[in-house]
């Protein structure tokens, strides 16, 4: 992709200089571009001469010239010519800032080593794996309720020395009661209190 725009700025740079007033310069720079994308090594070079990394440093040194040929008082540029090549420079820039200049894997091994690599960063977990997980989570919950069923037990034989619930709830029930059928007398007592 890289390239290509590359390819498609040089164009751009010898197309706008047919209709510029003075087309010295940036039709030089347009073919400079073309030059330095047809000389690096991918998909879409014509003269793969020089690797992804040094056509990195190229890209910069490129770009620091179509600033200069922006202004350099040799031959004589236009303003438009000069926003041209500025544009042109800061488009390259930010392609530049955004391209992988890493170099591509060559030989069948080192394809093999990059798709193998590739695969485990993308890999979904595979079914050992899920399986395992799965099987922890079911032994720990089977765990937790051998633990509640062993307090549980433990508990019980506690209650067997206490009284059961049935006969606190009577006690509780006859406490209330007692409570309630007091207050009653006390309300009875105070009517009659009154009567009298």
């Amino acid at each position: 992709m890289h390239q290509v725009v590359e390819y498609l700025i040089g164009i751009v740079l010898i197309g706008a200089a047919f209709q510029a007033p003075e087309p010295v310069v940036p039709s030089m720079m347009g073919g400079l571009v073309v030059m330095n994308a047809a000389i690096a090594k991918g998909p879409a070079s014509a003269f793969p001469l020089i690797s992804r990394t040094v056509h990195r440093w190229l890209d910069v040194v490129v770009i620091l010239l179509l600033v200069a040929a922006a202004f350099q008082p040799v031959f004589d540029v236009d303003s438009t010519g000069r926003l041209l090549l500025c544009g042109i420079a800061f488009v390259m820039f930010f392609i530049w800032l955004n391209s992988d200049f890493a170099e591509k894997a060559t030989s069948k091994e080192n394809k093999k080593l990059v798709k193998q690599a590739r695969q485990e960063r993308l890999a979904r977990p595979q079914s050992e794996e899920i399986g395992k997980k799965a099987g922890r989570a079911v032994a720990g919950g089977v765990n937790a309720a051998k633990r509640m069923n062993k307090k549980r037990q433990e508990a019980g034989q506690e209650r067997l020395a206490r009284p059961q619930s049935e006969e606190i709830g009577k006690k509780a029930g006859r406490v209330v009661g007692g409570g309630v059928n007091a207050a009653k007398r006390m309300n009875k007592k105070r009517k009659e209190g009154d009567n009298e």
